[in-house]
């Protein structure tokens, strides 16, 4: 078994057959301090733990000092992260735009990696979920198959499923910007790779 960080896969360049993968939800959980337990079972150290966290896709933590929005991302992520960055609500412009940023970094840099890994006539299923960040939505799946349309892929199905437990509900403050809670995770086969994408990714 190999472990390795999504945007530098320890393999060489076209040796799957196939990827399957549930990437974090860009919903700001930080699934280090939700998985201590289990993390410390396995042995990780205090010092592990935060460089950890640090790496982590969707992290909280912030390592960006002034982003800039790439058109390399799409159409879709740039949408979200203006209406991000422009949003009346405390800290919009600042830590939530940059913790959104960070996220769908990780997130192109790592369909870049899956790309190179992925045999040419390869399939990657990616399984993602919508969510919403105060009234606005982040169609994630869309933003995700985007990204994917942009590095030469095609979306060859999409299944939907629609879950009405999650942890935004949880939330009393989100009341303030809508009542229903559902959310719909999404079940995205991506193949037929053309070309080389944009900008020779």
């Amino acid at each position: 078994m190999l472990l390795g960080n999504s945007t530098a896969l320890p393999v060489d360049d076209s040796y799957a057959d196939a990827i399957i993968t549930s990437p974090p939800y860009c919903t700001r959980i930080d699934y280090i301090v939700a998985t201590l337990p289990e993390l410390a079972v396995l042995g990780y150290s205090r010092e592990s733990l935060r460089a950890l966290r640090d790496e982590m896709i969707g992290t909280p933590t912030i390592h960006v000092a002034d982003p800039t929005i790439p058109d390399d991302w799409g159409i879709k992520a740039a949408e979200l992260l203006r209406a991000v960055q422009s949003h009346e609500s405390k800290a919009s412009p600042t830590y939530y735009f940059k913790n959104f940023w960070q996220y769908f970094d990780g997130m192109f840099r790592s369909l870049v990696e899956m790309r190179r890994v992925l045999r040419h006539d390869g399939r990657m299923v990616l399984v993602a979920q919508d969510s919403y960040y105060k009234d606005a939505h982040v169609d994630l799946p869309a933003i995700l198959a985007d990204m994917a349309r942009v590095l030469g892929w095609n979306l060859d199905s999409q299944q939907d499923f629609v879950s009405a437990r999650n942890r935004a509900a949880i939330n009393p403050r989100a009341r303030r910007y809508r009542s229903l809670f559902g959310a719909t995770e999404s079940v995205l086969v991506l193949g037929h790779r053309m070309g080389r994408g944009r900008r020779g990714y």
